[in-house]
């Protein structure tokens, strides 16, 4: 919802108060149209720091004074985001790097093709009590190689976050537009990133994905007893899946090995949840926990997670090689 205009345009000014909700997506320009896709969030953001860079004005001197001036222009700068850490798939995305070889290691170096990428957040205000979220875009952006460093525990967990900066360019448009920035001031968190979503070109976003709890019960049996040490890491899912040959899940699905997992953060814009492998799918827009068990006959297969709005549909691919069937 907007905010009443007594507060938008009477209040004193507004303080910020928090950041959130890194995103990114591929930079795309035709004919001067800018256009964005594969648009994902990239991590839990910290803090963000633009830079920007413009060329001097340009003043005109007559009578012994300035007495016509020309305003620089943008020409480039760079913005800092710190954020918790970045997934190997979120990181190869930025980076333009390719999937990961057949040895299961993402493979750096001279196959580095590093993507144009726009950059969006949220920032958040206040303002004579009043909360506010605003979404902004940096449209044009080059990510280069980053830093790293860890640290050993000591006595105490020492949080450590990752720094990524990339260069701004200017937009491939008339008026080489180099940041976006929402009018509309949303009262809620969830509203500034729909809009955020929707100028990224992400019009419906998947469901958290994660395995479901040891002590769950599921067609009868423990969870603990269907797979073990199971995690869900970015794009890719690993652990150990038991052989089972006897019980319900094997009367309604064949002997086999079984995935249990659970399905968090429904996009509320979605009107069809389905996940599955290969052809075999199920709609989970209906089911109370949002607990499903698939059969898994084949690692090469891909775990799928399509969503849809009606309109618009966003597919996630989880790769299993990482899983051991046992026999």
């Amino acid at each position: 919802m907007k905010i009443p205009y007594d507060i938008q345009f009477f209040a004193a000014g507004r303080v910020c108060t928090g950041f959130s909700k890194p995103y990114v997506a591929k930079y795309n320009a035709n004919a001067g149209i800018i256009t964005f896709t594969e648009g994902r969030i990239l991590a839990r953001g910290v803090s963000v720091s633009l830079e920007p860079n413009a060329s001097s004005d340009n003043n005109f001197h007559a009578d012994n004074q300035a007495a016509e001036s020309e305003d620089g222009i943008f020409t480039g700068g760079t913005v800092t985001l710190t954020v918790d850490g970045l997934f190997t798939d979120a990181e190869r995305f930025i980076q333009g790097l390719p999937a990961a070889e057949a040895d299961g290691w993402v493979h750096y170096g001279d196959n580095k093709q590093t993507p144009y990428v726009a950059i969006g957040y949220i920032a958040r205000y206040q303002s004579d009590g009043v909360v506010t979220y605003v979404p902004t875009i940096i449209p044009k952006c080059k990510f280069g190689l980053f830093n790293q460093s860890a640290q050993t525990q000591g006595e105490e967990i020492d949080w450590q976050t990752q720094e990524i900066t990339a260069n701004i360019l200017r937009s491939d448009d008339a008026n080489h537009e180099w940041k976006y920035v929402s009018e509309t001031e949303y009262a809620t968190e969830a509203e500034a990133e729909a809009a955020l979503q929707t100028k990224l070109g992400i019009y419906v976003v998947n469901p958290l994905v994660s395995p479901v709890g040891p002590g769950v019960t599921l067609y009868g049996m423990l969870v603990s007893d269907i797979q073990t040490d199971v995690v869900v890491g970015g794009t890719s899912i690993t652990g150990t899946l038991a052989f089972l040959d006897e019980g319900e899940l094997v009367t309604e699905k064949g002997e086999g090995n079984f995935l249990a997992l659970r399905f968090d953060n429904l996009d509320a814009r979605a009107t069809s949840v389905r996940v599955g492998i290969g052809s075999d799918l199920t709609e989970i827009t209906s089911l109370a926990d949002k607990n499903v068990v698939v059969k898994v006959a084949d690692k090469t297969q891909k775990f799928k997670v399509i969503s849809s709005d009606g309109e618009h549909t966003v597919t996630t691919e989880y790769d299993l090689t990482g899983l051991t069937l046992e026999v």
